[in-house]
């Protein structure tokens, strides 16, 4: 790929964030979308969701300064990849916590039950607290996922370990079925 305009407009970057929201909005099932904020974070966030303590104050917090300092190496395409894929995983937050509030919800109690409790799965290697959260595995597979389905490509190099990556692949069978694209061939390098 070519390199492209070192930084992704400010416009663009919000048209991205947006259009994914929208997006995701319409796969939940959902027409209230949670607020979008530019903020300058002082760890390694790039975003954030931000459950509001009333009703429909929930929030979407991003550094715009940050994700052109990260990915200033990167093309158009992938630097749209990247945003894509921490928006979708921000938004799957976003679901969680409404599954969670909702008092009827659509997601099977079960999983529902292991976002409220905020479940820790045991994961050899470094940022177990991370890793091995439950909400965190929706999150990520549920990107992964998102944009191997919109743009047919999956982010490799992103420092996620192996064994989470297969811990993902599993837990993505559990929740779309073993027979969803990102499962054949063209991504089997990456789950496996």
């Amino acid at each position: 790929m070519k390199r492209g305009n070192p930084e992704l407009r400010k416009r663009q970057f919000i048209n991205v964030i947006k259009n994914t929201i929208d997006d995701c909005l319409y796969i939940f099932g959902y027409t209230k979308a949670p607020y979008i904020f530019e903020t300058s974070f002082d760890n390694n966030a790039l975003m954030s969701f931000v459950e509001g303590k009333m009703r429909g104050t929930s929030a979407i917090y991003y550094d715009y300064q940050k994700f052109q300092k990260v990915f200033s190496d990167c093309d158009d395409d992938d630097r749209i990849l990247r945003l894509t894929h921490i928006v979708a995983h921000e938004m799957r937050h976003y679901y969680q916590f409404r599954q969670i509030k909702a008092t009827k919800p659509r997601e099977n109690p079960r999983i529902i039950q292991e976002w409220k409790n905020e479940k820790v799965i045991r994961n050899r290697g470094k940022d177990n607290e991370y890793y091995g959260n439950v909400r965190e595995l929706d999150a990520n597979t549920f990107a992964y996922i998102y944009t191997a389905e919109r743009f047919d490509s999956l982010l490799c190099n992103t420092g996620i370990p192996q064994n989470y990556r297969v811990r993902m692949k599993n837990y993505a069978k559990r929740l779309y079925g073993s027979s969803h694209p990102v499962f054949g061939v063209k991504f089997s390098e990456y789950f496996s």
